[in-house]
């Protein structure tokens, strides 16, 4: 087990770490004002149905944030820009009104048969210049673009990969991905991916043709799309009664010469009307200025969305991340108190709930490229996520509602880390999980919260997190299933480590190299 780190030694001075017992019994009085009635009061509105899933741009998103708001004016918070508490950044409303893709006057249906990643990339024509690549794979051992370049083409890939052996959804995503930005860079007009059947139907959930979409600054990128088994067999078997996804893979995996397709003789005809209706969502933020170290700032985030309405049933996300959303609250509650009784922290704190988190990080993304502080001020991210329940891990353990896992704690500053787990050791001792820090860790939770677009300026962070469940992205995340007791806990933890990033007589240091 990792000691407890009491001393450090920097630039030749040792500098004792400010971990008095007295100093806990100080915090910890304040800790103490975090409460269960007081997270399930403001859970019970934030996971209502009337606030119809908080989707990012909709008027329950709106109602949500001017909430939280409401909550931060009367804790004597400063609003985050010094006019308003709403950090807004535009979206777009988008629903695909007409959908029609024919090869060889075979139809296909959006959704069922191909989706595309992004409403706002999907465009409403396409050229018919096609090429195949394979598996789009471009490395020093596995090349399938040495003769082929994507330049102003649609290209066409295969999904499925040589050697591959997980079943993660989420890294087989991500590895896809990865391929389809390397083809868009390299001017591919559009990208089309077959993939197998046992995962098409299990994330083409993602492909309605009805989203909120972020508004970007820059221009558009090019689409991907998804094409299921059936799909992509008829498409090959119209360039070729010989080809079939099975035949083409086995032809890949025994060789890296990928094989010609003439899509000449193909008949392909696609098009699409977007309805677009602009709007805007918003990050809230709650400014509490610290005393003589004010100009350094320490964040705590929490997104508040979740996804809204589908299919007419509506997903309040009480756990994700509703949980992590009136924790905030709670915190930001229990500093305030402190500076009612001349215990305001030395540091600044920022408060910041975000929006657009479901949709792909896009509040925090939008904070760090237009900070309303400076970013080389800032001290650390402490990022709470899904804190309310018990994973499949934990489930049936004599004390289930005794762990929170730590995710990234270390990954920019020791220090950081070892902060956390002196203020754990010290007031509730609950158990610090580091399962899902681990860089090779296929659930990639370090990627998959706010905390990321803070870690990647070179800000320490901490994710607190409790991990997923049945009702993970499911109508069924209700509020009669969270655990407020244990939320108690890692609410104290937070805020523990919170006072002491804010008082400490100098900020934290970064001393790990990020790859």
């Amino acid at each position: 087990m990792q000691k407890y780190l009491l001393i450090l030694c920097v630039s030749g001075l040792t500098i004792l770490s400010a971990f008095s017992q007295n100093k806990f019994s100080e915090s910890d009085k304040f800790a103490q004002t975090i409460l269960e009635n007081d997270l399930k009061s403001h859970l019970f509105f934030l996971a209502d149905d009337v606030l119809e899933g908080r989707e990012t741009g909709t008027a329950g998103q709106r109602v949500a944030a001017q909430y939280i708001a409401s909550r931060f004016m009367q804790m004597d918070l400063k609003p985050g820009n010094g006019k308003s508490y709403f950090q807004e950044f535009n979206v777009a409303n988008i629903n695909l009104e007409k959908t029609s893709l024919k090869i060889n006057k075979q139809s296909f249906d959006y959704r069922k048969d191909y989706f595309c990643t992004e409403l706002s990339d999907v465009p409403e024509s396409l050229s018919n210049i096609w090429a195949f690549a394979g598996y789009g794979l471009e490395t020093p051992d596995y090349n399938n673009l040495a003769t082929i370049n994507p330049s102003g083409k649609n290209i066409l890939i295969l999904g499925a990969q040589p050697s591959q052996k997980t079943e993660n959804m989420r890294a087989l995503f991500g590895m896809w991905m990865g391929i389809i930005e390397n083809l868009k860079k390299q001017g591919a007009t559009s990208v089309w991916m077959i993939i197998p059947d046992s995962v098409y139907n299990r994330f083409n959930v993602y492909g309605k043709p009805n989203d909120v979409t972020l508004i970007q600054e820059e221009a558009g990128s090019p689409p991907a799309f998804f094409v299921n088994e059936k799909m992509g067999n008829a498409w090959l078997a119209a360039v070729s009664k010989k080809h079939t996804v099975k035949s083409l893979s086995a032809s890949l995996d025994a060789s890296q010469s990928v094989p010609f397709l003439d899509f000449s003789k193909v008949n392909f005809l696609y098009e699409v009307q977007k309805n677009v209706q602009k709007t805007s969502a918003s990050n809230v933020l709650g400014y509490l200025e610290g005393t003589d170290k004010k100009d350094e700032l320490v964040v705590i985030t929490a997104h508040y969305d979740h996804l809204g309405v589908q299919n007419g049933v509506v997903y309040n996300g009480a756990d994700d991340d509703g949980s992590g959303t009136v924790t905030v609250l709670e915190l930001a509650e229990a500093f305030s108190k402190a500076t009612k009784e001349g215990k305001r922290p030395r540091r600044s704190i920022l408060f910041m709930t975000v929006s657009g988190e479901e949709k792909g990080l896009w509040g925090s993304d939008f904070y760090t490229a237009h900070p309303v502080y400076p970013l080389e001020k800032t001290v650390a991210n402490l990022n709470i996520d899904m804190i309310g329940r018990v994973d499949k891990s934990y489930a049936g353990k004599k004390d289930s509602a005794n762990y929170v896992y730590i995710i990234g704690a270390n990954k920019l500053s020791t220090e950081l880390d070892s902060i956390n787990k002196a203020v754990n050791k010290n007031t509730g001792n609950i158990v610090l999980d580091e399962k899902y820090n681990d860089e090779n860790d296929p659930e990639r939770f370090y990627y998959r919260s706010d905390h990321y677009n803070f870690a990647k300026n070179g800000i320490p962070v901490i994710f607190y997190f409790t991990g997923v469940h049945k009702d993970y992205h499911k109508p069924t995340d209700d509020i009669d299933k969270i655990n407020f007791t244990k939320m108690v806990k890692i609410g104290k933890l937070v805020f523990g480590t919170a006072w002491e990033l804010a008082n400490n007589e100098r900020r934290i240091v970064v001393d790990v190299k990020q790859e």
